[in-house]
């Protein structure tokens, strides 16, 4: 049984080998998402901080002294997203959007390191209920708004509902913007490299820009916020690959 046959989950599950595709166990996107296991914040920045060191990332943070809860909003390029993200927030942990395909065969595990599950491209009230739920708890949410790896090192179209979903959920929005990501490991090259990269991570909007301005307004503010090239990145600050 391969990856891509049709019985994805007999991959992971060998209980299910012979079971049929409309009998298999279905994701409860209601089940109440918790905050990140505390016992497994010290696993995620063991994970994480090699990349970090290897990559000698450089974290800019202006933050003007916002805590959260807030929405950290990040371009989404490669793996290494993840790490590096997980230093930028330390000693802070977080929940995180992620595709349904990511649990497959490791629901478990990602719940208790705070995952919340979303189809793509689809519009989905349970992920708002979830986000609404563990943002009254205290908890940072993080998004990767473009819900995909980018193949070209540039930004893409967010979707047009983003503004309007920051303005119901009404807490402060926090950007996280890599730069040197794609170098580093292009989605279509599964071979690291070993190259310098940034992120910053800065205040966009605060509870009360956001009670103030229209969803247009947040939708052009955050889009704005989330433009980024590798490539002109890499020009200008002449990074060798």
């Amino acid at each position: 049984m391969g990856i891509f046959s049709n019985n994805v989950m007999a991959f992971y599950n060998p209980d299910l080998q012979n079971t049929k595709i409309a009998d298999f166990p279905r994701y409860d996107f209601a089940k109440p998402v918790k905050p990140q296991a505390r016992y497994l914040s010290p696993v995620a920045w063991a994970l994480s901080f090699p990349d970090v060191w290897k990559h000698k990332s450089k974290i800019t943070r202006d933050l003007q002294g916002v805590k959260p809860p807030y929405i950290m909003l990040c371009n989404h390029n490669s793996f290494l997203d993840f790490k590096i993200m997980t230093a930028a927030l330390f000693p802070r942990r977080a929940n995180y959007v992620v595709a349904l395909d990511g649990f497959i065969g490791r629901e478990g595990l990602m719940r208790m390191v705070g995952c919340i599950s979303k189809r793509k491209f689809v519009n989905d009230i349970d992920l708002i209920r979830q986000t609404s739920r563990l943002l009254d708890q205290g908890q940072i949410v993080v998004y990767y708004p473009e819900a995909r790896y980018s193949h070209i090192g540039t930004n893409s179209v967010l979707p047009e509902s983003l503004g309007k979903m920051l303005k119901y959920l009404q807490v402060p929005v926090v950007s996280l913007l890599f730069h040197g990501h794609h170098l580093a490991g292009p989605a279509w090259n599964q071979t690291p490299r070993v190259v310098p990269v940034e992120a910053e991570m800065k205040l966009q909007l605060t509870k009360e820009q956001i009670a103030q301005l229209s969803q247009a307004e947040i939708q052009a503010k955050v889009t704005k916020a989330l433009v980024y090239d590798d490539y002109a990145w890499q020009y200008e600050n002449q990074v060798r690959v």
